[in-house]
């Protein structure tokens, strides 16, 4: 007779996540705030696959505190403001 698994819940994001734009049109913001730490990162319009790089350098550092939770939502967030830029160029 086969045990059944515990069902276990997804994970709870603990933290606090903020998109903004900085200096220029081109160039983006995301911070990430979870657990007293601020994550900020700064990137130019065509850097998103360098930005996604580094989300997956920083989760295999167990020093850096960033899960793999956390960087999805935080490309997540990035995808949105993408979104909301095609929806500005839609309306232009």
């Amino acid at each position: 007779m086969s045990k059944a698994k515990p069902k276990t819940s997804p994970p709870v994001f603990r933290g606090r996540l903020e998109t903004a734009l900085s200096g220029d049109a081109r160039h983006r913001q995301l911070v990430l705030i979870k657990e007293g730490r601020r994550y900020v990162f700064h990137y130019a319009l065509g850097e998103e696959r360098q930005l996604l790089q580094s989300f997956v350098d920083m989760v295999a550092d167990k020093d850096s505190g960033l899960e793999w939770y956390d960087a999805a939502m935080l490309c997540h967030q990035m995808g949105q403001g993408m979104g909301r830029e095609l929806e500005k160029l839609k309306t232009a």
